[in-house]
């Protein structure tokens, strides 16, 4: 059983009352024996016996006589046209009140239109906001409405990101553009090299001249490539980007639990899909957060905590700023090499050093080879990024599972006991955010890192004739310690909800209020410090810090002893004594 689950099912133990139904008021016989007696009509002593019988029951309630008789009249007629209309109405001891109160029975199709539309609900509660409305019917509702916000959420939010992935790439390839133009600075070599180079001022305009193309057409090409690759990471940054799988995630287990979540599903359900709806909130549970502090505005620790929680929502949306960033520098770390000799090729030729078309051979040859490591990172891209993407989908719904349940634990907490602590609120609810994060951080640091090594293995297959063969230690536990960082969190999470779950059971049983304090702070230490103490004995640490020390460059060493390429000394080795020291 889950633990939001556990949660819900104690709540039925904690919060069910014993109520009587409501008892069918019946015509008095005796009213209806004297009026027949006198000549009525059956149908009519009938009526005239229920509205003395409604009215009766309304002066019991403290109504005045005539007021109650025009209402229980009134009642009656109303009850007419229903069944008129097909409708079966049954009079009970309630009915007055609800008469007097004017609430219409609301249709399911009426509702989920007003929650598309982004409307909040009339009251917290399922008979607050939609009287009359039959349950099975409104449970129907939620999950129709739950599933049609989610498709229409998740377009939305790719919508935002490939806006903001064309925006980057536009901003990329604009700054790209002006660095390529930067190659025609060295035009102005000669005017720095000519006191060294005396007389031979017009070789080294020529040269100049030549560096300067040169440079500005690898710059563009490197520049290319680069785009290329942000294209591909944008294409697929929708399978590991967090604030996805956290939506995703959280539409999920509201829509697995809605069952336990009818009676007050207006409050927690309609109210923040209003929210969401109307564009005022993009995040779920952020909205869910935010409408919890509004049920009680007195209650401000929900406020703080919703706080928090948008704050570690924005973190997750900077995971592509910060991957864009390393490709840039990544970027200029690759062309470096090639831009030192095409610097030094005037000063070289005039030297006699080399020769302007060995230089001009040697860099295209780099670009070329720079075109094949791209294309290869690209696969393993690819797949990597699936296999993630997957994995970190699996890793958040039980975490995001556990803040709700927590979430709504600590709304019930605040409402049961009037002197609660806002300690153990905020302790609960922020330790199982902590355990979302732990999840997440667990996936998306092993997918960089291995994604990192995965890129200079490449490099130096193609720019130094290193063969993937000579990684096979990489291949080998470099491979299983990514799957293993992978699965780790969801062994331990299937592990954890049982364990919880049975440790929610035993604080809960007997009678009297439950221990609220201890119910709120073991779950999520449970799972933060569980995961923790879990993950560094099972070797799920270990397995990152094999994929963050794996030094590619020393492969060649430790696969090819003593082998040397006698053509790798030209370009590609001082590609590879640049490179190196990455």
């Amino acid at each position: 059983m889950s633990i939001l689950n556990t949660l819900f099912a104690t709540w039925a133990l904690a919060l069910t009352t014993t109520a009587e139904p409501p008892t069918p008021l019946a015509p008095d016989p005796a009213i209806v024996r004297a009026c027949m007696t006198e000549g009525g009509h059956e149908s009519e002593c009938t009526q005239q016996a229920l509205v003395a019988a409604l009215a009766q029951a309304c002066v019991d309630d403290g109504g005045t006589e005539d007021a109650c008789v025009a209402q229980a009249q009134a009642q009656l007629a109303a009850d007419a046209a229903a069944a008129a209309d097909g409708e079966v109405v049954e009079i009970a001891e309630d009915a007055p009140a609800a008469a007097a109160a004017g609430e219409p029975e609301v249709a399911a199709a009426q509702a989920e239109a007003a929650i598309a539309e982004g409307d909040a609900p009339a009251g917290e509660t399922m008979e607050e906001a939609h009287p009359g409305i039959d349950p099975g019917e409104y449970l129907a509702l939620l999950r129709e409405v739950l599933r049609a916000q989610k498709e229409k959420v998740a377009e939305r939010l790719e919508e935002k990101i490939a806006a903001k992935q064309d925006a980057k790439m536009a901003t990329m390839s604009s700054v790209l553009s002006w660095l390529s133009l930067a190659g025609l600075l060295l035009l102005a070599m000669p005017l720095v090299l000519r006191k060294k180079y005396p007389g031979q001022g017009p070789l080294l305009f020529k040269y100049s001249a030549i560096a300067a193309g040169v440079c500005t057409v690898a710059i563009f090409l490197f520049a290319q490539l680069l785009l290329l690759l942000r294209a591909v990471q944008g294409a697929l940054s929708s399978l590991t980007n967090p604030q996805v799988a956290v939506i995703d995630a959280t539409f999920q287990v509201l829509d697995d639990n809605v069952e336990d979540l009818v009676e007050v599903g207006p409050a927690l359900i309609e109210a923040p899909l209003a929210q969401v709806a109307s564009g005022e909130q993009d995040s779920l549970p952020l909205a869910i957060l935010d409408n919890l502090s509004r049920i009680n505005e007195d209650i401000t620790v929900f406020k703080t905590i919703a706080r928090q929680f948008e704050g570690v929502f924005a973190m997750f949306g900077y995971l592509p700023i910060v991957l864009t960033v390393v490709a840039v520098v990544l970027f200029l770390l690759s062309i470096k090499p090639v831009i030192v000799q095409i610097v030094a090729m005037p000063a070289r030729v005039a030297s006699g050093e080399a020769q302007a078309s060995a230089v001009i051979k040697d860099v295209f040859r780099t670009i070329g080879r720079e075109v094949l490591a791209t294309l290869c990172l690209i696969g393993g891209l690819i797949v990597v990024t699936i296999f993630s993407g997957i994995m970190l989908s699996f890793a958040v719904q039980p975490a995001i599972e556990a803040f709700l349940a927590y979430v709504f634990t600590s709304l019930l907490y605040t409402m049961a006991a009037s002197d609660f602590s806002k300690f153990a609120v905020y302790a609960s609810v922020l330790g199982a955010l902590l355990f979302l994060v732990l999840n997440i951080a667990a996936v998306l640091v092993t997918n960089v890192l291995f994604l990192g090594k995965l890129q200079k293995i490449c490099k130096r297959r193609f720019h130094e004739k290193v063969p993937f063969a000579a990684h096979r230690r990489f291949w080998g536990w470099g491979s299983l310690s990514l799957v293993w960082a992978h699965v780790l969190p969801l062994l331990f999470v299937s592990g954890a909800q049982e364990g919880v779950g049975v440790l929610i059971e035993r604080m809960t049983k007997g009678d009297g209020e439950p221990p609220w304090t201890a119910l709120l702070l073991s779950g999520p230490a449970i799972l933060v410090f569980g995961f923790i103490v879990v993950f560094w004995a099972a070797r799920g640490l270990a397995a990152i810090r094999f994929i963050l020390r794996y030094r590619p460059q020393d492969a060649q060493a430790a696969g090819m002893p003593g082998v040397e390429s006698a053509g790798a000394r030209s370009g590609t080795a001082r590609y590879r004594s640049t490179s190196g020291a990455r």
